[in-house]
């Protein structure tokens, strides 16, 4: 998905394995912004990021947003699983019960991330959010307009007006900016959401 050079945006990570990978994919001269909502992760995150050395990371304490707010992130016993509660999403495997508590916490585009680390051009951006993917596109119109990006965004959630996996919403709204945009199999599972790859020609 990337080459040595590359600037990577991470959003939404907690694991410290998947930062390492990227730290060490785009080597020395690349890049990589990781993006986390809940402290915790964070805490743990960069603890790992400075004690592995990847001198190459930036790790931003956000939520992955369409504009600078503050959201509410409900948080679960299973990190993957946590959700901002403002997205125009839920998830078809939890219920409010499997959410331990809520907490706000800052929220911002990724336009104004990366402008904000210093970065002019973004090459990939993977996007593990849990739901509010909709959101994050309509916050990275710069980003996107970059010839060569690429996306990964897993899009498993359902739409809580049209009751209805966003992956294909997502999808569109990616199609209607220009980009090429292949859709992974469903997974009956989650909701019948999946995968979404895209990339805007060079």
């Amino acid at each position: 998905l990337v080459n040595k050079g590359d600037v990577v945006v991470q959003a939404g990570c907690w694991r410290t394995e998947t930062v390492e990978e990227w730290a060490e994919a785009v080597g020395s001269k690349g890049d990589v912004i990781v993006i986390e909502a809940d402290d915790v992760n964070a805490d743990i995150l960069d603890v790992e990021i400075k004690r592995r050395g990847l001198d190459n990371v930036t790790l931003v304490r956000k939520a992955v947003w369409h504009e600078p707010t503050t959201v509410e992130l409900q948080v679960s016993d299973v990190s993957d699983r946590n959700k901002l509660k403002n997205s125009q999403t839920y998830s078809p495997r939890q219920s409010p019960e499997n959410y331990e508590a809520e907490k706000e916490v800052p929220g911002d585009s990724i336009d104004n991330i990366v402008k904000e680390a210093g970065v002019e051009t973004v090459d990939h951006v993977h996007m593990t959010i849990s739901g509010a993917e909709i959101e994050a596109i309509e916050g990275m119109t710069e980003t996107l307009r970059n010839p060569g990006v690429r996306l990964f965004v897993r899009a498993i959630l359902c739409h809580e007006e049209e009751d209805v996996p966003i992956n294909r919403e997502v999808a569109r709204m990616l199609e209607d900016r220009g980009l090429n945009v292949t859709l992974a199999k469903q997974e009956p599972n989650r909701g019948n959401g999946g995968n979404v790859y895209a990339w805007r020609p060079e």
